[in-house]
């Protein structure tokens, strides 16, 4: 189905906000003269190029001018108010030189995968899912700037900046806390070392640095942050579930007022039964077919 809009160039707004911002336009600058300069709080548009493999398919010669031969061209424009008007008046911004219409992506093109987007404001929002969404509640462990604005992550992704959002180390009181919360889930969700190493992608060395208190890298404690949450997340139905089967044998305990009687009722040793109680043990399948076995 067309829609009218969508074969327009794909186009965002840029401001020369910053000093790093502006010196994306230093080879720009150096071949013109004053008046004709990108400055200080300048508005332009920042236009996409099309992939390699889009002007393979469409337009193979192109792929061997020199805009593309190290990588894909970084097309700006002067701004208007339609996109569909500046694509005349490309160029890129580091060489100067004119990007044809024909090499920039539509703002259909740039979307086209945008149902695959991974929403993190939700639960069953990963890329590899599908179907309805989870609220999710955020709970603060510590303070990092992560926004937009704090790293500029709109103006690397469309303006093409590789260099990437801007990194902040975290505070020895941050790591103190984050690794409190990776011992505190591990304990009460019963995650084991290996389920956790497996899911973060770190060593063993590594964990054991953190728990004696050695410093580790900021990218290994966030990595093990989000393995421990992910992993709390996917035990919290299992508890639950768990959580109901313990409730019949715990009243039959209560009229029966011995472990022993429960136990030899259950055909398993007092010691074990104690454990399963006060979820010293995780409930095994066959423990709760035991439990549905059980007649008050």
């Amino acid at each position: 189905m067309d829609m009218p809009g969508f074969d327009v160039p794909a186009a965002s707004q840029y401001a020369a906000a910053t000093p790093e911002l502006l010196a994306w336009f230093k080879g720009y600058n150096e071949r013109h003269p004053e008046g004709e300069r990108v400055f200080p709080f300048g508005f332009l548009l920042s236009l996409q190029a099309k992939s390699r493999v889009e002007m393979a398919r469409e337009d193979p010669k192109a792929l061997s001018h020199e805009l593309w031969r190290r990588r894909e061209p970084r097309p700006a424009a002067p701004y208007f108010k339609r996109a569909i008007d500046a694509k005349d008046h490309a160029f890129d911004r580091e060489h100067d030189e004119p990007v044809p219409a024909s090499w920039l992506k539509s703002h259909g093109r740039s979307l086209v995968r945008y149902h695959l987007h991974q929403e993190t404001k939700f639960w069953g929002g990963e890329y590899d899912q599908r179907g309805p969404l989870r609220r999710r509640h955020i709970f603060a462990l510590t303070h990092l700037p992560i926004g937009k604005e704090a790293g500029q992550i709109e103006e690397s992704e469309y303006i093409g900046e590789e260099g990437g959002p801007l990194e902040h180390p975290l505070a020895a009181r941050d790591h103190a806390e984050l690794a409190a919360f990776i011992a505190e889930t591990k304990k009460l969700r019963k995650i084991t070392d290996r389920a956790l190493l497996g899911r973060a992608g770190v060593s063993a060395h590594t964990l054991r640095n953190l728990r004696k208190g050695v410093p580790i890298s900021d990218k290994s404690l966030f990595q093990l942050v989000r393995a421990t949450e992910q992993l709390r997340h996917e035990t919290e139905p299992v508890a639950a579930v768990n959580a109901g089967w313990l409730q019949k044998p715990r009243e039959v305990l209560t009229l029966a007022r011995s472990q022993n009687k429960l136990a030899k009722l259950m055909g398993v040793s007092r010691p074990y039964l104690g454990r399963v109680l006060s979820e010293e043990k995780p409930i095994t399948a066959a423990m709760i077919e035991r439990i549905r076995a059980i007649r008050i």
